[in-house]
């Protein structure tokens, strides 16, 4: 899937009130390496997102999804940088049902991103 250039849709696309959980991706498709994890939640169509090193960079998950043709491509911050393992989520409110939402992630310092997990695919029905 390609992105379009960040545009409104982006902001658009999660709910930017990033809150703290300690629930996280329990029984759920991960996309992880040793940086952090991702999960989507198809209850509450969530993205979770959790730091796990204590590097000084924020751990973020990236969302990708299409909805009438339009991609749309959010980020959910995790900015615990001096914490390991917490999660936190955004909801992503534009996915409709039946949706493929594909998600990642990686973790960034200074807007440069490093350590990508794979791209995981899953709907939100």
């Amino acid at each position: 899937m390609t992105a379009e250039p960040a545009t409104v849709a982006e902001a658009a696309a999660l709910d930017q009130a990033v809150q703290a959980d300690s629930h996280g991706c329990s029984g759920n498709e991960v996309s992880n390496n040793s940086y952090v994890h991702v999960c989507f939640v198809r209850d509450g169509d969530k993205l979770y997102v959790k730091d796990d090193e204590s590097n000084g960079r924020a751990a973020m998950g990236q969302i990708r999804f299409q909805d009438g043709g339009a991609v749309y491509d959010g980020f959910c911050p995790n900015s615990h940088t001096a914490d390991s393992g917490i999660w936190v989520y955004c909801s992503v409110s534009r996915a409709d049902e039946d949706t493929t939402v594909y998600y990642r992630g990686y973790d960034t310092a200074d807007g440069n991103g490093d350590h990508f997990t794979s791209w995981q695919g899953e709907s939100t029905s």
